[in-house]
């Protein structure tokens, strides 16, 4: 049968319960495949806003407006719940894009100069290809293949991963301090293990289940790194416990000790911005 073309003609509801009863298993199946479908999808939003939340709220950032973990989700969730029953895409935060943001707001003192202009300046500006694509044309795809391309570099070489990477064959000697007593070969190897793993199932058709391995992580994280690390190693490996990084966990010791605290004074409380 021919469909109309225009969403004139098109119902809200594609689907109805009136009817014989192999018609409604029918849709039962599809919405129940469609579902199945859609978890793994749900894991990858989950964990794509969840990191590009830790990225751009790191404590060497030293934000003075608070954290926007629930808050982000909430809004995220409201608008792919809500939006693409009118036609709009899902949306969710962007890696590398997000954390970049953020480090070209950084004064030369390491702070963020946190304003709202920015970000409604550029979320502005997105509204021109939309409104005008022929915008897009204009532009040379090489020169949107280059952009991609230094936005990705960008920010593999900024994570401490790559630093790790690029010390995998340097003598001892040479390490940083922080890496010189702990298994950092053997542990950016499994890192490396790990990402191999998780690009061969992006390429494959099974790429939508990337998102379980990475959910599937955490609890590996929790479980299994402890038998095969070192407490100590895996302190300085993370680079950070409870939200706070192995430099600043030393500096708010050393400035308790400066400050004449005892040992039976009560740690300093490291999720205090002030602190950092």
């Amino acid at each position: 049968d021919h469909v109309p073309y225009g969403v004139d003609h098109r119902p809200w509801f594609v689907w109805s319960f009136e009817g014989s009863s192999d018609a409604c298993i029918d849709i039962l199946y599809t919405l129940g495949l469609g579902a199945l479908i859609a978890l793994p999808i749900s894991f990858f939003f989950y964990m794509d806003q969840n990191i590009s939340s830790l990225l751009c709220q790191l404590p060497e950032l030293k934000l003075k407006r608070g954290h926007y973990y629930h808050s982000s989700c909430f809004a995220i969730g409201i608008f792919n719940g809500v939006a693409p029953a009118f036609g709009c895409p899902f949306v969710t935060g962007s890696l590398p894009q997000s954390p970049q943001m953020v480090r070209a707001l950084t004064d030369e003192h390491g702070r963020v100069v946190e304003n709202r202009l920015a970000p409604l300046v550029c979320h502005a500006l997105l509204i021109l290809p939309l409104a005008f694509p022929w915008i897009l044309e204009s532009i040379p795809e090489a020169a949107m293949n280059g952009l991609l391309m230094f936005s990705g570099v960008e920010g593999i070489i900024a994570t401490d991963l790559w630093q790790r990477f690029t010390l995998l064959l340097a003598p001892k000697h040479n390490l940083p301090i922080k890496w010189r007593s702990t298994s950092m070969r053997s542990y950016t190897c499994l890192q490396l293990l790990v990402l191999a793993t998780c690009w061969i199932i992006q390429v494959s058709p099974f790429g939508l289940f990337v998102s379980l391995i990475i959910v599937s992580l955490i609890p590996f994280r929790i479980f299994a790194l402890p038998c095969l690390f070192k407490d100590a190693d895996l302190l300085v490996l993370d680079e950070a416990v409870d939200g706070v990084r192995t430099e600043d966990r030393q500096a708010a010791n050393g400035l308790a000790l400066a400050d004449g605290a005892s040992k039976t004074s009560p740690p300093p409380d490291f999720n205090d911005q002030n602190v950092l």
